[in-house]
């Protein structure tokens, strides 16, 4: 093979250099035939031949060592053209013999081995008679074959053939088995060796001459009864002392006879067996893959069985082989002057010898000059050596080195050039490469002598390092690096000349993996996904490719399971398989380099079947099965479960015994007279493996006496009048013989009253008349076979004969304590009925009792009955019982509440009850509704939908029903949000219909509907449902009522259409104010009243409505309130004025301070400006509260709705200490509270955070004392007073906080008296941060808080705020003087319904 690489290269490079000189050489033959050809007559043949050389070659043949014509041979011999393949048709006997060929020209001769042609044939069999063989059973025996003369070399095989001509296989196995001489073996025949008649066949196969031939029949007649046990004999081995070739496969084996089949072993005396070893066909036969000198040495095959001693065989194998190159003689081209050495070594057992031969003639019959002269030397038989060249030394010379076993053959040449250099492959232009490869510039010249090849850089001259210049003149660099780019060039020169090219090379960035694909571990038939990215060079992006390979193997598009995606480039394993396990690849190339990441894929399947599972032993009790493990698929084996079927069930298999992981043999206990066949399946994790084959050989046990007897021996008393006996059946392989029966003995008060015997064993029952009730009988069921009568212990049995009604009544029942679904019953019993006694009322076995029960008036519909069962019985007084008559109770649950019931209660024995007992009448309490009939939705807006229903069905209310309650919650996905109710609920149970508002446009929602008793809510109903998208609304027509000073109620009319608005608020604003006020939103009402306005104003008003993404707005309304407006109002502006007045005397006074100060020396001046303010009559800082954000508040108690204004004022000091305060005042800021605020106009009138209540808010009846204010008031402080004297305390400098929904009074300053809790009027339940009013020319200072949308929160989150809430569900039909609902709506109100 090398030779002939080596022949084309010089071709191609004759064909790529035709411009070039061709130097002269010596022929060589390249292709060659085979040592051995053979032909079939008729059928074409060929004889390769084909050889080069300059000038060119001439082929001739030799036949037997001579010239040889292909011509003169009729034309059924052709030369190909420049060839000297020898191409025969309709090859003839005449044509076989030893050929050579031969390739010649000027300068030598070339030739090939020696080529063996002859005619393939297979003779056929010695003419025969069949033989006919009766040996007894369990004997060996052996069948003799002699192959007929074959070539090539015949294969033999044993079939059965039948009458019919057909032919079928043998299987061989360890007791049917052939030697390596063609003889087939029984080591113990069995009847199944009769084969139906079938004749044993030796056949010989011819495959190259596709034909094979019968020998004549060998019938086996087994005889005898039963198979003899034989210990373990020899019947065939390998011969003792073998040899085998190096390299060669080779075999061994021994057979010994011997029934139970022998196991056979194998063992090295002088070591360990070959680790390539096979061992086949029960461990008779072991095969060596190839052999190596290690493999010599004694081999010892034994065989043991249960019968005797072991037999054994030593088998001696001695090691030798072919002649095998050590040296293989190369080509030699060289320059004139030179010397040159052919080496030709090999070795063998025996060793080879060598010869030499020049231009195909021996060397000791050579003329040729340079073999004659003295400078051709022959050192020893595997060198020859000539000094001192000169240009005629040109030749073909041939090595042969043979033993016994073969030969090996080298043709070569010798040939001496003088030659300038020339290019043979020059430089490329512009070679490219990936950073980090390595790269090879080409330089390759000839020329003799040999070139001296030199290598620059951009002029440097290259050493090296990296660099390193290869033999044929190529530049090799390791490891290329972006600064490797560059113009390089490569000088070649020797005696006779000098010749350079030059080229380029680009480096660019190679291919690199971005994501690398991870291991996998998946279960069979899951999908698995390797994911991978990469990247390059930007010039190489075009060329950027991804593929994959599973253990260094392409994957191709054949398999389906396996797929690329190639927009992401991830590879898809679908429906995985043990198989698929191994190692992905993912490949990222592009023109220049190659980037490569693997992960492993571990598939996890159930295990394969154990195989060669066999049975070693077979004895009277017992088995021995052993086995070798299949492949676990990557999930250990956990365990082995040996299962065994017999000829009683052929078709079934059974459980016979459990093995751990680490074990391949188990030993199982078997039963007499049954024949057995075994097999093994595996388990893992993943589940069990497919069943193994089963053992070639059946383990047969002989009978004996049954060893048990039938079990579970018992009496029915189902049949009046007659003793029923049943036991369990004994199944055949229980039976340990052949005419099995049972033997059925009943005794009465000691006297045999009964025997029979049963034959059929599947019979389980025997009925005996006996004409009585409840008598007891012993009882005893034997087993015997053939051989005899069980030798287990006989048992006897206690059994009664039938059972019969109860003749007892159960006495005192009665119902103790009735719940919603359960009721107590009790009654009275006497114990000494528990007890199984013969002539007792219960006639039979006590069971219990039966608790029967139903509906009053409809018994028949709804009978249900409780069994009350022995172990359930409960004494109504515990453990304490003196009498045998005592009080039993058991509690029936599972009852209809609100049911008017009846109940009775039974005695029960086995079969049948008594009489009952007295009904009794009871009635369970009302409970909790089942779900209503139907719930729909009639009617769907964008924020409301109109829901109807039926009520419960009336045996499904459980009680009466006094409302229903709704709840919803959204649904996004697979999420639902939290419920919320409808507030308020329905508390009219006839209501059937209402509307549910305050939804989102376009939102799933799914709603519930639960009846409601006086025990609660019952189970629900619901339904799902999407709102409308959002749309423009109608705005209802509204009007303004019951307006008084600081009051006014708006009421609208609710029409339900899909447009309607159903979330409405009110908006209004003084006349002539800019900005809007709102109400808090109204979702069930359909009114709102709008409270703390100022009197004598005149107001704007419109109605809104929204559904939460946008809102409509209704035509405006003017309303006036009645009263004196706050402008007019001496009372309210008084505190205004005095305020305007202390401000004008503190800027006078701060004037002439500034005055005065300008006057003072300069040094001064600025130190006056620094001054702080006179801190004697400010308090102090420790302890000032800051609102609720400081430590203080923390311990504060909050206001809760219930609290009176009494009870704040008396626990909570508002924050400051009880001392006196100075006249001055600190200039810290204060931040209100959201709970404390100040500032009328930041209110937010909703319901939710005002307190309503029933109190009388009319200022003539809250006498506040002016006297009193007037005396903390501090006249330096700018403040405004209403028009009842209650001072407010906005100014238009106050910082508004619109985030938090309060002012700051940064900036402003305050006396804490003012703020001083305790010193307000205990009459003014009312404190002024409450019920101040704003003043009318402030109007422009407010901006109202403007909510967006609305929110409808859980109403078991809503707390009740003030009794005002309950008012404003439903609109007041009575008002007092200020607008204020007089009739309280109680907690019970009525919701809107339709």
């Amino acid at each position: 093979m090398e030779k002939t690489v080596a022949r084309i290269g010089v071709l191609t490079f004759l064909c790529c250099t035709a411009v070039i000189a061709i130097p002269n050489r010596p022929p060589g033959i390249y292709i060659e035939p085979d040592k051995d050809i053979y032909f079939k007559p008729g059928e074409t043949v060929m004889m390769p031949c084909v050889g080069d050389g300059y000038p060119k070659v001439i082929y001739t043949w030799k036949k037997n060592g001579k010239d040889f014509n292909p011509s003169g041979n009729d034309n059924r011999m052709v030369q190909l053209a420049n060839s000297g393949t020898i191409v025969i048709n309709s090859p003839e006997d005449k044509d076989e013999g030893i050929f050579q060929c031969f390739a010649e020209n000027e300068f030598g001769k070339s030739m090939t081995n020696h080529v063996n042609l002859r005619e393939g044939k297979l003779d056929e069999f010695p003419t025969g008679d069949n033989e006919y063989h009766r040996p007894q059973l369990g004997t060996p025996l052996t069948l003799e074959c002699i192959p007929p003369t074959s070539y090539p070399k015949a294969q033999v095989e044993w079939v059965l053939k039948g009458s019919s001509g057909r032919n079928e296989a043998i299987n061989y196995n360890n007791r049917v088995t052939m030697d390596l001489e063609a003889r087939l073996h029984i080591t113990n025949v069995k009847a199944k060796d009769y084969q139906e008649g079938k004749a044993y066949v030796c056949m010989a196969i011819n495959y190259f001459m596709r034909h094979n031939e019968f020998d004549h029949g060998h019938y086996i007649i087994p005889t005898g009864t039963a198979e003899l046990k034989i210990g373990p004999t020899y019947q065939w081995a390998t011969p003792s002392d073998h040899f085998g070739l190096v390299g060669e496969k080779f075999k061994m084996k021994c057979i010994f006879a011997g029934n139970p089949t022998p196991e056979v072993f194998w063992q090295k005396t002088n070591g360990q067996l070959p680790p390539d070893v096979g061992i086949s066909q029960g461990g008779q036969e072991i095969t060596i893959q190839s052999l190596s000198n290690s493999d010599e040495g004694k081999y010892e095959c034994y065989g043991t069985n249960t019968q005797g001693q072991k037999a054994n065989r030593i088998i001696d194998l001695s090691i030798q082989s072919k002649p095998y190159w050590v040296q293989k003689p190369e080509d030699i081209e060289t320059s004139e002057g030179a010397s040159a050495t052919f080496l030709c070594k090999a070795d063998g057992v025996p060793t080879p010898k060598t010869e030499w031969f020049v231009n195909g003639v021996p060397i000791d019959e050579s003329t040729d000059d340079t073999v004659l002269s003295n400078r051709f030397m022959k050192p020893n038989d595997m060198n020859v050596t000539i000094d001192d060249l000169k240009l005629t030394d040109v030749f073909v010379i041939q090595c042969n080195c043979s033993n016994s076993h073969g030969y090996v053959f080298a043709d070569v040449y010798l040939n001496v050039l003088r030659e300038a250099p020339q290019f043979v492959k020059r430089p490329a232009e512009n070679a490219k490469v990936a950073e980090s490869n390595s790269v090879d510039l080409t330089c390759q010249t000839s020329g003799k002598p040999d070139p001296i090849i030199t290598w620059y850089k951009e002029g440097q001259q290259i050493t090296g390092g990296r660099y390193q210049i290869r033999p044929n003149g190529d530049l090799h660099i390791e490891s290329v690096v972006l600064s490797d780019a560059g113009l390089y060039r490569c000088t070649a020169n020797n005696t006779y000349g000098f010749v350079e090219a030059s080229g380029a090379l680009t480096v660019r960035r190679k291919a690199r993996i971005e994501s690398k694909p991870g291991d996998l571990e998946v279960n069979a038939g899951s999908d698995a996904k390797f994911t991978c990215t990469g990247t390059t060079d930007f010039n190489e992006v075009l060329n950027l490719g991804v593929t994959w390979q599973k253990d260094g193997k392409n994957i191709t598009t054949n398999d389906q399971r396996m797929t690329q995606n190639f927009q992401d480039n991830s590879l898809t394993i679908s429906g995985t398989i043990s198989r698929d396990s191994g190692f992905y690849t993912c490949v990222v190339q592009d023109s220049l380099s190659v980037a490569t990441a693997s992960a492993i894929l571990t598939v996890k399947d159930k295990p394969d079947p154990p195989v060669d599972v066999t049975l070693v032993k077979c004895l009277q009790d017992k088995a021995e099965v052993t086995w070798t493990k299949g492949a676990s698929n990557n999930a250990p084996v956990q365990y082995f479960v040996v299962e065994y079927n017999t000829t009683f069930t052929p078709d079934k298999w059974t459980y016979a015994q459990k093995v751990g992981s680490t074990q391949t043999k188990a030993t199982l206990s078997i039963a007499p007279n049954v024949v057995y066949t075994f097999r093994v399946l595996s388990f893992n994790k993943r589940g069990q493996s497919e069943p193994s084959a089963h053992t070639g050989d059946r383990c047969t046990t002989n009978p004996t006496r049954p060893s048990k007897n039938p079990g579970n021996v018992r009496t029915i008393g189902d049949l009046r009048n007659f003793l029923v006996v049943e036991w369990t059946p004994m199944p055949p392989i229980q039976q340990a013989g052949d005419k099995f029966e049972y033997i059925l003995t009943v005794i009465k008060d000691g006297i045999t009253i009964h025997t029979s015997n049963i034959n059929n064993y599947t019979i389980t029952r025997k009925d005996i008349a006996t004409n009585d009730i409840f008598v007891p009988y012993d009882i005893t069921v034997k087993a015997k076979n053939e051989i005899g009568e069980s030798n287990a212990p006989l048992v006897t049995y206690k059994g009664y004969s039938a059972e019969d009604i109860p003749q007892i009544t159960v006495s005192n029942f009665a119902v103790e304590e009735v719940t919603d679904n359960a009721a107590v019953f009790t009654w009275d019993w006497d114990m000494n009925y528990n007890n199984v006694t013969p002539n007792t009322p219960i006639r039979g076995f006590f069971q219990g009792f039966k608790i029967q029960f139903w509906r009053r008036g409809a018994k028949s519909e709804t009978f249900r009955e409780r069994e009350v069962l022995k172990s359930q019985i409960k004494l109504k007084y515990g453990n304490r019982r003196k009498r045998a008559v005592t009080t039993l109770t058991y509690t029936v649950d599972d009852l209809q509440p609100y049911t008017y019931m009846e109940a009775q209660i039974v005695v029960m024995n086995t079969y049948y009850v008594s009489p009952p007992s007295a009904v009794i009448s009871l009635q369970t309490l009302p409970g909790v509704p089942g779900p209503v009939r139907f719930f729909t939705v009639s009617q769907i807006g964008s924020n409301f939908v109109m829901l109807s229903w039926e009520q419960p069905d009336e045996t499904d209310r459980n009680g009466l029903i006094i409302g229903y309650d709704i709840g919803y919650q959204t649904i996004g996905g697979l999420d639902l949000g939290k419920m919320q109710d409808r507030v308020p609920q329905i508390n009219d149970p006839y209501t059937n219909r209402t509307v549910l508002n305050g939804l989102v446009a376009k939102q799933k929602y799914r709603v519930h509907i639960w009846g409601r008793t006086t025990m609660g809510r019952g189970e629900d109903y619901f339904i799902e449902v999407t709102t409308a998208a959002a749309g423009s609304q109608v705005v209802p027509s509204f009007n303004v009522k019951n307006v008084n000073e600081t009051f006014f109620n708006v009421t609208w009319n609710n029409v339900i259409t899909s447009k309607a608005g159903t979330v409405v608020y009110v908006e209004f604003r003084k006349d002539g104010a800019s900005d809007w006020q709102q109400t808090t939103d109204e979702v069930s009402n359909n009114w709102k009243g709008v409270a703390n306005l100022e009197g004598g104003t005149k107001y704007e008003v419109r109605l809104a409505v929204t559904n939460g993404k946008s809102r409509s707005t209704s035509g405006t309304q003017y309303v006036s309130t009645t009263g004196i407006a706050a402008a007019y109002n001496l009372g309210a502006n008084f505190g205004w004025f005095i305020g305007m007045m202390l401000a004008l005397l503190i800027i006078i006074a701060i004037a002439a301070l500034i005055v005065f100060c300008r006057r003072q020396a300069q040094e001064r001046m600025e130190e006056k400006y620094r001054a702080k303010p006179d801190k004697s009559r400010m308090y102090p800082r420790e302890g000032e509260p800051r609102g609720h954000s400081n430590d203080y508040y923390k311990e504060r108690r909050r206001l809760e709705p219930s609290d009176s204004f009494d009870d704040v004022r008396k626990g909570d000091d508002g924050g400051f200490d009880d001392r006196k305060y100075d006249d001055d005042y600190d200039d810290r800021r204060y931040d209100d509270d959201r709970d404390r605020d100040y500032d009328d106009r930041d209110r937010d009138y909703d319901d939710r955070d005002r307190d309503y209540d029933d109190r009388d808010y009319d200022d003539r009846d809250r006498d506040y004392d002016n006297k009193d204010r007037d005396y903390y008031r501090d006249d330096d402080y700018d403040d405004g007073y209403d028009r009842d004297g209650r001072r407010y305390s906005y100014d238009r400098d106050d910082g508004y906080d619109r985030d938090g929904n309060r002012y700051h009074d940064d900036g402003r300053d305050y006396d804490q008296q003012d703020y001083d809790r305790r010193d307000y009027d205990p009459d003014d339940k009312y404190p002024s941060d409450i019920d101040d009013r704003y003043p009318e020319d402030d109007d422009k200072a407010y901006e109202p808080y403007q909510r967006s949308g609305y929110e409808r929160s859980n109403s078991k989150d809503k707390k009740r705020i003030s009794d005002m809430d309950d008012e404003y569900r439903r609109e007041p039909s009575k008002f007092d003087a200020d607008g204020y609902p007089v009739e309280s709506g109680g907690a019970g109100a009525s919701s809107t319904s339709v």
